[in-house]
């Protein structure tokens, strides 16, 4: 979610993080309700939640999406990337 007051510099910042650590990306949100994306509208599949913030990993999968707690000052990156590991697995084997 972009910051309050400053949304425009903290999406910017965003932006700028994803295309340093995820290239590619198909589709990026910035939304303070992120639970209502996720799963694909047209697939329900679950879509992915990288957050900091547990509170909204929670809703995030309590509305069927798949959630990485992930705290920049405290873990790695090796975090998220056994996180989206695991879900492509779980993704495989459905």
């Amino acid at each position: 979610a972009p910051l309050r007051g400053n949304n425009a510099a903290s999406i910017a910042g965003k932006k700028s993080w994803l295309a340093r650590h995820n290239p590619g990306a198909q589709q990026e949100i910035f939304t303070g309700r992120k639970e209502s994306y996720a799963k694909d509208k047209g697939t329900g599949t679950p879509n992915i939640l990288i957050d900091d913030r547990p509170i909204n990993i929670e809703k995030w999968q309590a509305a069927g999406g798949y959630g990485i707690l992930y705290q920049a000052n405290r873990d790695s990156l090796d975090k998220v990337k056994k996180g989206l590991e695991d879900y492509a697995k779980v993704q495989r084997n459905q």
